[in-house]
């Protein structure tokens, strides 16, 4: 029996003999070939290293089978294909070396780490009402002709 099944080159079994290279440049085929007495089973135990994160398909796996003269042969395609999700590393807080008095340091930045959505209108309406006051400002500066002329404008 044949059993192949395409990885990903970022994802795979830490042992680089157990993969084959394909046509494809991201993509390698995890290949096992072994003989079965009828109704018997396999199993296989790899270790796998994920070397990038990221959203990967696996799949699909390939199955061919026959007899020892190669008189009948057996194939078949498992269509379905199996998304992997790849998330970073952890790392422990205490590694990263930051102090838990201010975790976030001695500077302040420009960017925040998060937004408040309602930040945006409150600095609409704060800008409106500098506005608004800096024209009654302006107004109350000007004579009475000036005030005159801007009123008949309008």
């Amino acid at each position: 029996m044949r059993v192949q099944n395409p990885w990903p080159n970022a994802v795979g079994p830490e042992q680089e003999d157990f993969v084959a290279s394909t046509h494809l440049p991201d993509q390698r085929l995890l290949t096992n070939v072994f003989s079965l007495p009828w109704y018997e089973r396999a199993r296989r135990q790899y270790t796998f290293k994920f070397r990038k994160r990221g959203k990967y398909e696996v799949g699909p796996v390939k199955l061919k089978s026959g007899d020892l003269f190669g008189i009948f042969e057996r194939s078949e395609q498992q269509d379905p294909v199996d998304l992997l999700t790849v998330f970073p590393e952890l790392i422990p807080f205490e590694e990263l070396g930051l102090l838990a008095d201010d975790p976030f340091g001695d500077w302040r930045s420009r960017r925040r780490l998060y937004e408040d959505p309602n930040q945006e209108v409150n600095q609409v309406e704060e800008a409106w009402e500098r506005v608004n006051a800096l024209g009654k400002e302006i107004y109350s500066q000007m004579s009475k002709e000036e005030r005159g002329a801007i009123s008949k404008r309008n």
